[in-house]
């Protein structure tokens, strides 16, 4: 069976990141404004008609060819096409892929895993299939089918908040599931001697804004609504925030946890991504916890 050891050797190895894939369009230089290089749009119509296949009424004259037979040639160049695509893909997983212990990957998740990766034709986009692949052989069952239909459609925009969410995000007791801690609660005394207590951070100050995080909930990748956890006084929590690991213990009776959760979907995405603290969060969060915790580090 494979180890944990197996499974962080290709987290940590030299394939792409999804902070790469979200960075690939900002670090593209601008295309110079001289009349050697722009491009008008109706020549960009034309270069993308010809390369489907779909130019026959565009340019002159009109080939005497019927509908169906160029459909059919169509038809011949995006599977050519798509054949390259998971060539390269696979290829570059087997070179990820070292000589750890691998399993057998179910039939029907593979199969739709071809058919969502063939149109993926960058070598950012493809290093990321093959980065799945590579991790789903060590250990199969990482990726649902939802997780990486989720992916197909995440824009490059959603992809930067989704990858800002994960790296706010904490992990408690040890368990898999990521949660964006946003404040604390101290519950009123019985006699009514203690006020309930709230303090909590706007996530806008870290770039994660309440429409972004309405948004990735509509993906299916974070519930939508506030979450809260209660612990027991003399109760020690352990919790991890982008590889900082923290003790906590609360000072009072019923102190809660304010949080958003990821869905199962993106507790999975989230593997894809290197954790990365933001350094005035965690700050910020520390000071927070403080005035309801004691915390060690």
């Amino acid at each position: 069976m494979p180890q944990p050891s197996d499974f962080n050797s290709i987290r940590d190895s030299k394939v792409i990141h999804f902070k790469e894939l979200v960075d690939s369009t900002m670090s593209t230089p601008p295309i110079k404004q001289d009349s050697s290089s722009v491009i008008s749009a109706k020549q960009r119509t034309l270069e993308l008609a010809r390369r489907h296949g779909l130019h026959t009424l565009i340019e002159e004259p009109h080939p005497q060819t019927s509908f169906s037979q160029r459909a059919a040639a169509r038809l011949r160049l995006e599977q050519a096409r798509a054949q390259k695509n998971l060539e390269q893909i696979l290829a570059r997983a087997e070179q990820i892929c070292g000589d750890e212990a691998g399993s057998r990957v179910d039939p029907d998740w593979f199969s739709a895993y071809l058919e969502l990766a063939k149109n993926s034709q960058t070598v950012t986009m493809q290093q990321l299939w093959s980065q799945i692949l590579a991790m789903e052989v060590v250990t199969p069952g990482r990726f649902s089918v939802r997780a990486l239909q989720t992916l197909t459609i995440m824009t490059q925009r959603e992809a930067q908040w989704f990858q800002r969410a994960v790296q706010i995000a904490s992990r408690m007791g040890g368990e898999q599931s990521h949660k964006l801690l946003l404040g604390a609660i101290r519950m009123p005394a019985r006699l009514g001697l203690q006020r309930r207590r709230v303090r909590r951070l706007s996530l806008g100050r870290y770039r994660l804004a309440f429409n972004q995080i309405m948004q990735l909930s509509e993906l299916g990748l974070l519930y939508e609504r506030e979450l809260e956890s209660s612990f027991a006084a003399q109760f020690d929590l352990s919790f991890e925030q982008s590889g900082k690991m923290w003790l906590l213990r609360p000072r009072y009776r019923q102190c809660k946890l304010i949080y958003y959760r990821l869905t199962p979907i993106g507790d999975e995405l989230a593997q894809l991504i290197e954790p990365s603290p933001i350094v005035n969060y965690q700050t910020d969060l520390a000071e927070l916890l403080e005035e309801f915790f004691e915390l060690q580090y």
